[in-house]
Formats: C-alpha cells, structure tokens, sequence
C-alpha cells in the first residue's frame, strides 16, 4: 500500500510561512522518496435475494521523505539592507497511516449467468495519521546562521458518503473458472484535522534559541473517486482467491482555520491571513488527498 495525504503538500506551505527570515519560495530539490508499506484488511458481505450488505475494514501504511530549499530575502536588523536567505530543509514522513471502516448497501440490478450489475452506497469513514521529523539549515548572506529539529504530528478524521456501481463478470478462461469485479464510485466526506509541529532551534555556534510550535486546526471537505478492480480464480466449490489493484483519488479543501503559534516573525493575525489567503487562492494548492494498493486475498463463502 502507499498513502499520500492532504498534510504532504500542506506541509510546503506551513514551512515557508515559519521560516526564519521570509519573503522567500519553497522549490523542490529532490523527487519524495516513496516507500511502500502493508496494506491489510477483513470484509464481509451477506446476500439476500437481490440485496448486498457490505462492512469493510482496512488499515493501510508507507512512508516517504523528501528534501526542499527555501530562498529569499531579509533586512539586516543592523544595516538596513537586503540580504540573501536561504533554508535547507530534509523531511522525514516515517510512518503515514490509513484507517479505512464502510458500511454499504446494494441492490442487484441486473443478473445473469455471466453478468451481474449492482449500485453500492456506503457509509466511510477514513482516519490519516503521519508523524514526521524534520532538520533544517539556514544560511545568511551566504553564512550559515542557524539549524533546527523538528516534529510533525498530522491526525486527520473524515467520514461521508461514498455511491457507485459495481460489475461482476463470470467466465472461463484455460478450463478454469474465473470472475472479474470493477468497481467506481464517487465519494464526498468532510471532517476535521489537527497538525502540531514543534522545532528546537539552535544558533550556528550551537546556542540553543528556543522552542517554536506551530498548531492548525482546520475542518476538511474532500471530494474524490475510488477504483478497483479484482480477478477472482475458483479454488474450490466455496473458497476463490484474488489479486486486485483500488485506489482513491481526491481534492480536499479547508474552512474555519484554528491556528495557533510561539515563534517569531508571523503575530497569530499574520498568519491566519496568510493561511486564509493561501487557501482561498489556490483551495489549498488544490490539495490531494489520495492511497493505491496491490490487494492478494482469499473468500470463503458461508452456507447460511
């Protein structure tokens, strides 16, 4: 499984906003370093006639990191002229975590010995969680100033409809029973998020310059599709097994920003504006929230 969260690109912008000097532009300096992780979860379905009821539930997780530079401008505090800035930052998304919990219902629109067609809606819920380390460099005027280690903690809870339509085609294919499901759907869920960072910051002779926290709180509104699609092999009268590839796509946007903050160079009204402005300028930089997997499983058909 590999999951990417709304907080990645988020993240972009709530850095530039703390950095030490400002007036400067987040530019990618290196492509995320993707790792996968594990995907794994339990489903049940029950059949009556031409009713499906569905629950689902599904934990996946990755990792990545990636490396940025921040450059600008700053006024000398003693000169009063202009000096080049620049940051150095090297993020760590250690462990990204997705909770994923449905319940649907179907109806069975169409059947026959080859095709059945059925609309699914579900009830979804999604909880995102990341934690990151951070260490970052700053240079002035081509002198390197100061550094700082950090932490991020992003916790994300949203829940919602999720309607579509589900294909289930049976056939033979080299003397074996086999079926393929292709599933699509739209989905809209809206909820909340919380992200606390925390940064000790250091002089560049090792001097210890304080404590910086940083607290967002917005409500989410996310709107996406979902995919997947499964090949099912018969292996016995009540067991098949399956390989299959889903994912989730989607843009999420941001209301009733909470921020609060400690360090130096943004007042609280600063910032919310700044944030405010962001969002309603680019809808968060048209975030997205989003999760692919590589599913192996096996079913087992209950006789009740």
């Amino acid at each position: 499984g590999r999951v990417r969260s709304l907080f990645d690109p988020a993240a972009k912008q709530i850095e530039y906003l703390q950095s030490f000097y400002g007036n400067g532009s987040a530019v990618w300096s290196s492509d995320p370093a993707e790792k996968d992780g594990m995907a794994v979860g339990l489903g049940l379905e029950y059949s009556y006639d031409r009713l499906l009821f569905r629950a689902s539930t599904r934990r996946l997780e990755s990792a990545f990191s990636v490396a940025e530079y921040t450059y600008g401008s700053a006024t000398d505090s003693t000169t009063g002229l202009a000096v080049d800035t620049f940051t150095l930052q090297l993020n760590y998304y250690n462990d990204v975590r997705r909770f994923d919990h449905s319940l649907g219902l179907g109806y069975t629109l169409f059947s026959n010995s080859w095709l059945e067609l059925r609309p699914l809606i579900d009830y979804t819920a999604q909880i995102t969680e990341e934690d990151a380390s951070t260490t970052s460099y700053a240079f002035r005027d081509r002198t390197f100033n100061a550094f700082y280690l950090g932490t991020t903690s992003h916790r994300q809870w949203i829940r919602g409809p999720r309607g579509g339509l589900e294909a289930l085609l049976k056939f033979r294919a080299l003397g074996q029973d086999l079926q393929w499901r292709l599933y699509a759907s739209a989905i809209q869920l809206q909820g909340s998020a919380v992200s606390d960072t925390s940064s000790q910051v250091y002089g560049a002779d090792g001097t210890f310059q304080g404590l910086r926290t940083f607290r967002v709180d917005p409500k989410i509104f996310y709107e996406g599709i979902v995919v997947e699609t499964a090949l099912y092999y018969q292996l016995a009268q009540d067991w098949r097994v399956y390989v299959a590839l889903a994912g989730q796509t989607g843009r999420a946007n941001a209301t009733d920003l909470n921020i609060a903050q400690n360090f130096a160079g943004l007042s609280p009204e600063e910032m919310y504006f700044s944030l405010y402005n962001f969002n309603q300028n680019t809808k968060i930089g048209g975030l997205r929230d989003h999760h692919s997997r590589f599913d192996v499983g096996v079913e087992y058909l209950l006789g009740f």
